[in-house]
């Protein structure tokens, strides 16, 4: 299973300080993807999991590496350029089977309305 290298994730973090943007710790997100991951109970393939401010996709990382193949993960964010990086966080996890992700206001303009 592939994951960020401590020095991709650093250079990533620091990239999104200099753009002003807030960002989950590391840390945090970790903690959140145990505590989510504890609700799904059962068969854990073919999951769908989903982020409404998914940023640089640090929880949607973490959250689909603890669950088994295939994750269908979903996710939007306003900036453009952090759902580029957060795809490219995504795509290098072998567990996922699709990735749609989306540039936009969630609020104003949700992508993903009609997913459960």
């Amino acid at each position: 299973m592939a994951e960020l290298k401590r020095d991709d994730a650093s250079q990533v973090l620091k990239d999104a300080k200099a753009l002003g943007k807030f960002y989950t710790p590391a840390s945090v997100a970790r903690l959140a993807s145990r505590l989510i991951a504890d609700f799904f109970v059962g068969d854990l393939t073919n999951k769908k999991i989903y982020d409404p401010t998914c940023g640089s996709g640090f929880l949607l990382h973490d959250l689909a590496s603890q669950l088994e193949a295939p994750v269908h993960v979903y996710g939007q964010d306003v900036d453009d350029k952090s759902v580029e990086m957060a795809r490219a966080n995504i795509s290098g996890l072998e567990n996922v089977a699709s990735i749609s992700l989306g540039a936009g206001d969630t609020l104003l303009n949700p992508w993903f309305l009609n997913e459960q």
